[in-house]
């Protein structure tokens, strides 16, 4: 507390902030703290692309203790409009997919080396699914429908839902889903975090 604020009229917003900000402080020493403890047991190879080393820094801070719930991490790229797949090995899609896949596979190697396997689930979402048809430019446009992966050792594998039909499209060319991703929602939150079906609706 400065020496101005006693009495004035916003010492409880004034106080308030000072606890956050302390509470703020003592959680970022926390986080700094499991991070450093788990980052050295760590055995995965990551790639130096972004999302590999967001991933990198899940399996170090779940590997540390830290007990959040839930981590987010994000890949941008896929919004490919333009040259999408212009050569297999080069392509921005196929990259994309590379790096999605070496990231997982190395943060599932590190939960399963470190006896935590069974205790993370991943799943991807993704704000938009992209058209079937090539466009002008090489790419894909917007879309309708997705592909979504979960991953994790305590996951029912497999591939569900049946396959695009890619003959029969609404009136703007989108392919019709046949999994809601609610629905893949729900089984997540009722299933791995427990929550009644009413609260998880």
């Amino acid at each position: 507390l400065d020496d101005e604020s006693p009495g004035k009229s916003y010492l409880n917003e004034y106080n308030f902030i000072s606890d956050i900000a302390s509470r703020s402080n003592k959680y970022a020493q926390r986080v700094k703290d499991a991070y450093a403890a788990g980052k050295v047991k760590l055995a995965g190879k990551y790639g130096s692309d972004s999302f590999s080393k967001q991933l990198s820094n899940c399996a170090a801070l779940i590997a540390g203790g830290l007990n959040t719930k839930v981590y987010v991490v994000s890949m941008g790229g896929f919004d490919t409009h333009v040259s999408q797949n212009t050569a297999p090995e080069y392509g921005a899609h196929p990259g994309l997919l590379t790096n999605l896949g070496v990231g997982i596979s190395e943060f599932m190697y590190d939960m399963v080396n470190l006896n935590m396997g069974d205790r993370v689930l991943g799943l991807t979402v993704s704000e938009f699914g992209r058209r079937p048809d090539q466009n002008g430019s090489l790419g894909t446009d917007h879309g309708t429908s997705g592909i979504q992966f979960v991953f994790g050792t305590q996951v029912n594998s497999g591939v569900f839902g049946n396959p695009p039909d890619l003959v029969h499209r609404d009136e703007n060319e989108n392919i019709p889903f046949n999994v809601d991703y609610r629905q893949v929602y729900l089984e997540v939150l009722t299933k791995w975090f427990d929550l009644s079906i009413d609260d998880a609706r």
